[in-house]
């Protein structure tokens, strides 16, 4: 029994051919993907393998896609794999239980990276009609909340499918020896003869079944497009009978991908909490990932991997791997949807933490002067109405504007002169935890920074942070009302929205 790589672009039968390999007994990797919808039959698809294989993808920096989207990546055809003693020592543990058929899409880009080790394994192209290969992608990628914020059409896929074969076909086609098959002729048997021969076994043909064939062909190609498969159907021995296309079934209810771990469920929530707010997350999951980089989280899911055949067992060592795979793919969307490669750079995104009892706030650097502080709330007083919920921010350095406890004593001072003791005022201190590297992260927190002619210190912090400059008494009066009265309609439309659902 030899080993076999199947290569192809997903959606194309790959699942299919692999299937039947695995069920005459060929290794497909440890723990694979349980059957979706998508696949009723199952994938034969191991995340250990792909894992890997989004490794090498993301140290190339090839693509633009997150993680575990890395399927559908379309590169150059000269691109070159890159790859490092890490993944070298992980696909020489991998290839060493055999025989194995491995199938993952990606493997058209990370062929090279796996040949000194795969040598003697046949390489086997299953390809299909690229429009019905293109109208299951779109299909995928609208169902599977994995592929959410992709946006995929079919000439995206038609693209992304040229790309693979045209790779396969100018690069990788002289690497060992290849066997080209069509997904019509794994349906028929036709195909069986063929690989049978060349694997030295039996073949489970019962497996495929023509009744799970939901997406057709029925247009013409042209361009690139029609050369790269009439090329492949030539490889595949042209002109062999396909069958008739058959009337596709209604597809079975869609299976939603949730997460198994509730810890990792806990720190999603923490990383967006802390993304939309600043708001740290106090997790032990937390603390033990921040900081980490978005190549550091691809080397740890890398090396969390192989126990995915752990995961199905009630263990805390199971449950605990499985927490931090999950949480590192979290915080590996995190960099990738926001373009950061270090946690300084995703922590300069994220707003200041201020925990305000209102999202409207106004921040200002003051004198600290009782004086100055009193003509500040004066103005406050006057033109911020009180029914608008709105917080004060105040910028205290103790370097500059001496002991915080004297100055909130002549804040208190100041407020007692100006305000009537009904009315509240929400006041927050930026302290000594703030300095000139959060600047940018304020402008995230406050609706922007009040100042006054000769107000330097104000107009610095403006300046510095990037938020909006109010400096006029009555703008921040007029601009506070209109900002009130959208939120307002907001949260109604929110509400409305709520009470329809």
């Amino acid at each position: 029994m030899r080993n076999v790589l199947i290569l192809g672009s997903g959606r194309s039968g790959t699942s299919m051919l692999a299937g039947v390999f695995a069920h005459a007994g060929w290794h497909v990797g440890a723990d694979p993907y349980p059957a979706r919808s998508s696949n009723p039959k199952g994938f034969f698809e191991s995340k250990e393998i792909n894992g890997v294989n989004e490794y090498l993808l993301a140290l190339g920096e090839g693509d633009r896609l997150a993680p575990w989207q890395r399927w559908l990546a379309e590169l150059p055809v000269d691109w070159r794999c890159p790859t490092d003693a890490r993944a070298a020592e992980r696909i020489r543990r991998l290839t060493q239980r055999a025989p194995y058929c491995f199938k993952d899409p990606r493997f058209s880009y990370t062929l090279p990276a796996w040949t000194p080790f795969t040598q003697d394994a046949l390489r086997v192209c299953v390809f299909r009609h690229p429009l019905a290969v293109a109208r299951s992608i779109v299909k995928e990628c609208a169902q599977e909340s994995y592929l959410a914020g992709v946006d995929m059409t079919i000439d995206k896929a038609l693209s992304a499918w040229l790309a693979a074969h045209r790779r396969i076909l100018d690069v990788l086609r002289a690497d060992g020896e290849w066997c080209w098959v069509h997904y019509d002729q794994v349906l028929s048997g036709e195909a069986f003869p063929r690989l049978e021969a060349l694997v030295g076994a039996p073949l489970a043909r019962g497996f495929p079944d023509a009744d799970l064939q939901r997406n057709f062909a029925d247009g013409d190609l042209a361009g690139e497009l029609s050369e790269i498969y009439a090329e492949l159907l030539a490889l595949s021995r042209e002109g062999a009978r396909m069958p008739p296309s058959r009337a596709p079934r209604v597809s079975a209810q869609r299976v939603e991908r949730r997460s198994n771990s509730r810890a990792a469920a806990d720190y999603a929530q923490e990383l967006e909490r802390w993304l939309e707010c600043g708001i740290e997350g106090t997790s032990p999951t937390w603390r033990a990932l921040r900081g980490t980089s978005a190549a550091e989280c691809e080397r740890r899911i890398l090396d969390l991997l192989p126990r995915a055949n752990e995961w199905r067992a009630s263990t805390p060592a199971a449950q605990r791997a499985l927490a931090e795979l999950e949480a590192l793919e979290s915080l590996a969307q995190a960099h990738h949807s926001r373009g950061t490669r270090t946690w300084d750079e995703l922590e300069a995104l994220a707003p200041w933490p201020i925990s305000a009892s209102t999202s409207l706030r106004v921040a200002c650097w003051p004198q600290w002067t009782e004086a100055a502080l009193t003509d500040l709330l004066s103005l406050w007083s006057s033109h911020v109405p009180s029914s608008i919920p709105c917080a004060l921010v105040l910028r205290h350095d103790a370097a500059v504007d001496g002991d915080l406890r004297a100055a909130l004593a002549r804040l208190q001072r100041a407020y007692e002169t100006c305000f009537d003791p009904k009315r509240e005022l929400e006041v927050h201190v930026l302290g000594a935890e703030f300095d000139g590297a959060c600047a940018r992260r304020l402008a995230r927190s406050v609706f922007g920074v009040l100042t006054l002619d000769g107000d330097a210190r104000s107009a610095q912090l403006a300046h510095d942070s990037g938020a909006r400059t109010l400096g006029h008494p009555e703008e921040l009066g007029r601009a506070l009302e209109a900002a009130a009265s959208l939120r307002g309609v907001a949260r109604h439309a929110a509400s409305a929205r709520s009470a329809i659902i």
